[in-house]
């Protein structure tokens, strides 16, 4: 019996690209809180500064999907990684 159940593959440059594309608002968060028309309310201030975490976390995990033949759940990391930041944007500049 093997004790290996994963297969581990090489990650795609295209799909290493995507993530950190989707990952880049982590570095951005000051310009993100400066793009603010209005002064934040506190839980929003809040959803600001825990984007990069969840964004760093979200991109290892999507790519250690992709890694280990989990391609649709990368995706799936990948497509909400993309959606929370554009909701992050459009919160900061509604």
């Amino acid at each position: 019996m093997s004790d290996n159940h994963f297969k581990s593959q090489k990650v795609p440059v295209y799909v290493i690209v995507l993530i950190i594309i989707a990952a880049l608002p982590a570095v951005l968060t000051p310009l993100l809180l400066s793009l603010s028309a209005n002064p934040l309310p506190e839980l929003q201030k809040i959803f600001v500064w825990l984007l990069p975490f969840y964004l760093i976390v979200a991109a290892f995990l999507a790519w250690q999907c992709y890694k280990y033949e989990r391609t649709v759940m990368s995706w799936i990391l990948i497509v909400i990684m993309y959606l929370t930041d554009l909701s992050i944007i459009y919160l900061l500049t509604l």
